[in-house]
């Protein structure tokens, strides 16, 4: 099965929201929630190419071939140059296809400074990080950690699969061996994206995991969720005041109705004018203050003392 695998690559494509603006002089504004990036003349071929990326998407080898029969003309590695700038702006999805369908996809959540690691070799050892989880969104399964500025959106339950395998160590060997009905292509791709999340963590000879350092082996799943998941850099989430109910869930009233009671309490309102007079100021109030500490007669045994040692430990 090992020796039929054939080169295969990721289908690169725009994220959802980046629109396309003209500009006059002929340019081209790629705008986005995140950011915007300004292109110049883009030619003829290379403007398909921007267009195959906004619809289904291509393989790299593919858009390169699509720049040329478009008329692209001049340096061979424009697009290698442009799908770079474009990766480390976070603007590209890079998806695993088999057969025509979708099985899993990376979606940058911020500007991704690193590529996607090459595959490992077959006898490298992997298991999951216990950090990543799987939630649902917009009717699809989704693999995030706190650890990556990136997403992993799951189309095909065969590949959500592979998780439960990577629980315990295991190679892209005994990958393929247990999975035979996913080609092992995807596979090794779909290790690869989850190795780009940082999703796994090498596991040395004696079953120690690399991925981890002192560091971050003091974290909790749940700490470090919150601590990534409150500030910006590592998210695409909405950020302060969002609103996102308005005009759907009507707002509590500002005063509590109908009331609890008809009977009015009413609170105790000090004097100002004579704590103004009378009143001891607060700085005195702390100059003044001291400790008192008052022993019993009775002193503590050795024993005592070397009780309360043993349950304080």
């Amino acid at each position: 099965m090992l020796d039929d695998r054939r080169a295969e690559s990721f289908v690169l494509s725009f994220k959802d929201g980046i629109a396309p603006l003209e500009q006059p002089d002929g340019g081209t504004v790629w705008r986005w929630s995140d950011a915007e990036i300004t292109l110049g003349r883009p030619s003829p071929g290379f403007r398909t190419v921007l267009r195959v990326l906004s619809s289904d998407g291509a393989t790299e080898e593919l858009l390169d071939l699509v720049s040329h029969e478009g008329g692209g003309g001049g340096d061979a590695s424009e697009v290698s140059d442009y799908l770079r700038c474009f990766t480390q702006h976070g603007m590209l999805c890079n998806t695993i296809t088999w057969s025509g369908s979708r099985l899993a996809t990376l979606v940058p959540l911020a500007p991704a400074w690193c590529e996607i690691p090459d595959e490992p070799a077959p006898e490298t050892r992997f298991v999951i990080s216990r950090f990543i989880y799987l939630r649902k969104d917009a009717g699809q399964f989704v693999l995030e950690s706190p650890l990556a500025n990136a997403k992993i959106v799951l189309y095909a339950s065969r590949i959500i699969s592979l998780l439960n395998t990577l629980v315990k160590p295991c190679s892209l060997e005994d990958l393929y061996r247990a999975h035979e009905d996913i080609h092992c292509v995807s596979i090794a791709l779909f290790v690869r994206l989850l190795l780009r999340c940082q999703a796994l963590s090498q596991v040395g000879d004696e079953g120690y995991s690399e991925g981890e350092t002192s560091a971050l082996a003091q974290w909790e799943f749940h700490d470090l969720l919150f601590h990534t998941r409150s500030r910006l850099g590592r998210h695409g989430n909405l950020y302060g005041a969002t609103f996102r109910f308005q005009d759907k869930i009507a707002p509590l009233p500002a005063v509590k109705a109908p009331p609890v009671s008809d009977e009015v309490v009413r609170l105790y309102a000090p004097d100002i004018q004579t704590l103004c007079e009378n009143d001891i100021p607060f700085t005195r109030v702390l100059e003044q203050r001291h400790s008192i500490r008052k022993h019993g007669e009775q002193p503590i045994t050795a024993e005592q003392l070397r009780y309360i040692r043993e349950v304080w430990k």
